[in-house]
């Protein structure tokens, strides 16, 4: 299935489902590329009301967390779950977010009819890389004690905000893993020219391994930071 214009007329897609991607069928592609690669897609016209009620219903069924809800798209958000799951050791406190996960994954299945998949890791990125481990039903947890193994055989284009242009840019001094970006000698930065302004944020993520945290919502409460250990979920819900 192939959410866009009809092959037939000027437009682009706006959604895949996984059989049509296999084919390299992908968003923003335009819908007579996609007719040619995949010739035997369906194509749907997107209703847009829709999904924007469906993902106010499970935004809704999000915010019974009490986490702090960071909503990225229509069928995206990041949820920071620190204050509520919290325990002497920092994986002990991502392992206690593994039940708020499966809850969220069953109340979205049986209330909505939906698959949902999440992600557990102590950071963004993390949390990001273990949401699309296992599309489209999944629930994967990245500890801090497994994160380099899990990390370093992962292609890097794995890593956020590294595209098809990017990932061609490190493959030619080759950079093909996390684990080779983490052993490469050069500085990245040299490679500016070439790969914008993802140098600064590889370089950052290489030497110092800092990224964002959750954002506040606008619409969750104040809340006093005072744990010791940062629990983000990334939760993917599939519309």
């Amino acid at each position: 299935m192939i959410v866009g214009a009809p092959p037939t007329q000027r437009g682009v897609v706006c959604g895949t489902s996984y059989e049509a991607r296999k084919f390299g069928v992908r968003s923003a592609l335009p819908s007579a590329t996609a007719g040619q690669l995949c010739p035997n897609g369906i194509f749907v016209r997107p209703r847009m009301e829709a999904f924007r009620e469906e993902s106010h219903r499970i935004m809704e069924i999000i915010a019974t967390t009490g986490a702090v809800v960071e909503k990225m798209s229509v069928d995206e958000a990041y949820l920071d779950v620190s204050v509520i799951c919290q325990a002497e050791a920092a994986d002990a406190s991502l392992l206690l977010a593994l039940p708020l996960a499966r809850e969220l994954k069953h109340r979205i299945s049986t209330e909505r009819h939906l698959t949902a998949t999440i992600g557990i890791a102590s950071n963004k990125l993390l949390a990001k890389i273990a949401s699309d481990h296992q599309k489209p039903d999944g629930l994967t947890i990245i500890t801090d004690q497994e994160k380099v193994s899990f990390l370093l055989p992962l292609p890097v284009r794995t890593l956020y905000g590294v595209g098809k242009v990017t990932e061609q840019t490190l493959n030619k001094v080759g950079i093909a893993t996390v684990g080779n970006l983490q052993d490469y000698s050069g500085d990245l930065r040299a490679l500016s020219v070439r790969l914008g302004r993802n140098s600064d944020s590889l370089h950052s993520a290489k030497t110092t391994g800092r990224w964002k945290l959750v954002t506040r919502s606008r619409a969750s409460p104040a809340r006093k930071r005072v744990s010791r250990t940062r629990t983000t979920a990334r939760f993917c819900g599939h519309i």
